[in-house]
């Protein structure tokens, strides 16, 4: 697996979006974590709840997390707990 982050910031959602951590929505005029980054060869943008950032930052296992991945909506929102 290849990851290269190229943008990251908090930003204010224009329209909804779907939290990559959790699944959720993030909705109009909240801010979020936005990424932009190339993955294996793919162009990715998502959003994500900034207590899913924390949560996803804070993951006890990043070497599983780096080399596993998860599924988008896989989290609880703003927790390490699968759903």
């Amino acid at each position: 697996m290849s990851y290269t982050e190229l943008k990251a910031k908090e930003v204010v959602c224009r329209k909804p979006h779907s939290c990559v951590w959790c699944g959720e929505e993030c909705g109009k005029q909240e801010t979020v974590w936005f990424r932009t980054y190339v993955f294996d060869g793919d162009l990715v943008c998502d959003w994500t709840h900034l207590e899913c950032k924390f949560a996803m930052l804070t993951f006890p296992d990043a070497e599983w997390l780096e080399n596993e991945g998860f599924s988008a909506g896989f989290f609880q929102r703003g927790s390490h707990e699968p759903k």
